[in-house]
């Protein structure tokens, strides 16, 4: 199936970064998209831009998230909620740090395919998109991430298998760093954050360099795939796997 065959479309973590890029994407494509996120100020915005439904909710919440998506026929599931607290290191991180990445990251996206999987295998038809990292399929020195995007990983792997014949399909996003709010947002230091950025001056707004010419991260569900991946994957930006640091604000480049 292509994305011509698929009607309507639900992006999680929908108010910035990849999840708003991606409601850009699927809406000019055609869909009906919902955006799902926590900021409804945010949403509101998308949807003057873009035409998309708007949902807020927080992915955390599965009786919340269950009753917010009843009655929605969904093809197509972005999953694209994530945070990343505690990445300075996983024993420097808080009870707090914990609890919100790996809930918002692996339970999030667990709750969204346990709410609209059954819907598409009913209907025989659907696609779940999963945004997981570089970082979980490579080790760098941010464990909680990590092992969060490492289980979205095995998801996407073992859900493929309990779909198989149904007519649903499985992918995987694994970008590397993408220029949005997600440093600054999760980074206790400002400064480190900004340092991250200027070592990576060929990044765009709301653009991955996965490739040598910047596309944009939405471009997955569109179909169009920057070079060849493992079967259901879309790995970017292999240069960053270096099993180094992620940040070391000691380190930035000047």
């Amino acid at each position: 199936m292509t994305i011509a065959d698929y009607a309507t479309a639900l992006v999680t973590g929908a108010s910035s970064g990849i999840g708003a890029d991606t409601v850009r994407a699927l809406s000019a494509r055609g869909l009906e998209t919902w955006a799902l996120a926590r900021r409804p100020e945010r949403l509101a915005e998308l949807a003057d831009e873009t035409g998309c439904h708007t949902l807020a909710a927080d992915v955390r919440d599965g009786a919340g998230l269950e009753a917010a998506l009843e009655g929605l026929e969904i093809d197509v599931l972005v999953n694209s909620a994530g945070v990343g607290r505690g990445m300075e290191g996983l024993l420097s991180a808080s009870a707090e740090d914990v609890a919100a990445t790996t809930e918002t990251n692996l339970g999030g996206t667990l709750q969204a395919i346990r709410a609209l999987a059954p819907g598409m295998v009913a209907r025989r038809r659907g696609h779940i998109v999963n945004i997981g990292s570089i970082m979980g399929l490579y080790p760098m020195s941010a464990a909680i991430y990590g092992a969060t995007k490492g289980g979205i990983h095995m998801l996407g792997s073992t859900l493929r298998l309990e779909l198989q014949g149904s007519g649903v399909r499985v992918s995987e996003v694994s970008p590397g760093r993408v220029q949005s709010e997600f440093f600054a947002a999760n980074l206790k230091d400002p400064a480190g954050a900004e340092a991250l950025n200027r070592q990576n001056p060929r990044w765009r707004s709301a653009r991955a360099p996965w490739a040598t010419t910047p596309w944009k991260p939405s471009d997955c569900c569109a179909g169009r795939r920057p070079y060849r991946s493992p079967p259901g994957m879309l790995v970017g930006n292999r240069c960053a796997a270096s099993g180094a640091r992620l940040w070391r604000p000691d380190r930035a480049r000047p």
